[in-house]
């Protein structure tokens, strides 16, 4: 790689790590871990009835910290969980009144700003974020070699 691309290369990294880092230093004003507000993000953008297996799948989330994010929203009394009627393992989520509540007070105003900074690019300019985005993440995924990691 030359020094150019290099350079490319850790403006590109640092700029993704920024934009993970805004949402770990919003989610924390809010007071709840950022697994617990993506959670409850979820259920606000995707709508009630979700699946702790649906939020993991859609948000990259690890299973049990879904699962330990959700334990603790329910006792907080942000979510219920009811048992799905056609699978008792499967639990639906759904934000109570209190959740719903620190959902305005907190997602939709998160929403908001992620919708306005979207709107901000031409219509172009957001096709063609999405298109080098999917690009790169699918040429990042190809590139890792998974068995690398196992012990």
């Amino acid at each position: 790689m030359n020094d150019s691309n290099v350079l490319e290369f850790e403006q590109f990294n640092l700029l993704y790590k920024e934009l993970d880092k805004s949402y770990e230093e919003y989610f924390a004003c809010c007071g709840l871990s950022a697994c617990a507000m993506w959670v409850i993000y979820s259920l606000r953008v995707d709508g009630d009835f979700m699946t702790q297996t649906d939020i993991s799948k859609r948000y990259f989330l690890n299973k049990q910290s879904v699962s330990s994010a959700i334990q603790k929203l329910e006792k907080d009394g942000y979510v219920s969980i009811q048992t799905a009627p056609n699978n008792a393992k499967n639990k639906l989520l759904q934000l109570t009144e209190k959740g719903c509540r620190f959902a305005e007070e907190t997602i939709d105003k998160l929403l908001t700003a992620e919708q306005s900074a979207f709107d901000g690019l031409t219509q172009e300019e957001q096709r063609e974020l999405i298109r080098l985005y999917q690009k790169y993440m699918k040429a990042l995924k190809n590139g890792i070699d998974k068995s690398t990691f196992r012990k």
